[in-house]
């Protein structure tokens, strides 16, 4: 663990946090996702990727069409906030 690197960090309150290196968005997402999904997003788009490959679960194409996920921040993200 280290000091966090992140841009405008002097902002924040909080002064505990962890920051995720080594993660290049460009890897896991189309040019074009990229500048409609911020930071923390991209996380959550991961992460649930991820546990929908580990359930084992066949997605029907019909299934995919009816199933969703809601995330909500209280602050959204923060790497584009002016």
């Amino acid at each position: 663990m280290a000091h966090s690197s992140i841009a405008r960090g002097e902002r924040l309150k909080t002064r505990v946090a962890a920051q995720i290196s080594k993660f290049d968005p460009a890897e896991l997402f189309e040019p074009k996702q990229l500048g409609l999904i911020d930071r923390f997003s991209q996380f959550a788009v991961v992460a649930a990727r991820a546990a929908v490959r580990d359930s084992g679960l066949d997605i029907s194409e019909q299934m995919a069409l009816e199933a969703a996920t809601v995330i909500g921040s209280a602050c959204g993200g923060q790497t584009d906030a002016g």
